[in-house]
């Protein structure tokens, strides 16, 4: 995919980087239910294992910016 692409598609991109990071919470959520734990149990124990959401993907959102085009 293109850069010019990519900063056009951004909110796409966006929205699907947030999909996937709720899918495999949502995995591992289901995975913590059958082995060890029911509920909201398992939700935290998913939420420890993948680690701060934001910051996930705050730092992933860094990855496809380019400072000194979007400055310009």
């Amino acid at each position: 995919m293109s850069w010019l692409k990519q900063l056009f598609e951004r909110r796409r991109l966006y929205s699907d980087l947030s999909e996937e990071i709720r899918s495999t919470l949502m995995r591992t959520s289901r995975s913590w239910s059958r082995a060890v734990c029911r509920g909201k149990e398992a939700t935290h124990a998913a939420r420890r294992e993948f680690g701060n959401v934001s910051l996930v993907e705050e730092d992933s959102q860094t990855v496809w910016t380019w400072p000194s085009i979007e400055i310009f």
